[in-house]
């Protein structure tokens, strides 16, 4: 956690918010599939649910864990609020984007457990969708609120994992 940070603007919101991102392309993922069936015939199918299912528990202990960390700051969740504090404990210590690792998880998980390719694709359309349209902005905004101190962390800890 931080002292006072410094006054800043707020940053640009992405064109669609991170969670519709995420509903938009599991969507997508479920409707393609319906039109053109696709399936994930390498992998056994026992292996394929045995990582489903990690990367299921993984994305849900993420995201609750992530909203968590910034209850407990006392800081807001929305990352286009006022944020009080740099959250940098927890998850927030091995990735500075918890949430949207979450999110990715989720959909690929979802996807292997279903053995979706189309899910599969939407989750690295949702990785890369997420790094360039959300991360970027929130991250020089939150650079120019904390200034060394967001430095600092970032040199430390990773965007992603």
């Amino acid at each position: 956690m931080s002292s006072a940070p410094k006054p800043a603007p707020r940053p640009p919101r992405p064109p669609v918010p991170p969670v519709a991102m995420f509903l938009f392309l599991l969507a997508l993922g479920w409707w393609g599939n319906r039109i053109w069936p696709t399936s994930i015939p390498l992998l056994p199918a026992a292996i394929r649910v045995g990582l489903a299912m990690v990367l299921l528990a993984t994305g849900a202990v993420f995201a609750a864990t992530s909203m968590q960390g910034f209850v407990r700051a006392k800081t807001t969740v929305n990352p286009y609020g006022e944020a009080s504090r740099l959250v940098t404990r927890g998850l927030y210590s091995i990735s500075r984007n918890p949430f949207y690792v979450a999110l990715v998880a989720l959909l690929a998980g979802a996807g292997l457990l279903s053995a979706n390719a189309w899910m599969l694709a939407a989750a690295i359309l949702l990785f890369v969708a997420l790094d360039l349209l959300a991360i970027r902005g929130e991250e020089r905004f939150l650079g120019s609120r904390f200034g060394e101190e967001w430095n600092q962390y970032v040199r430390r800890v990773r965007r992603w994992l």
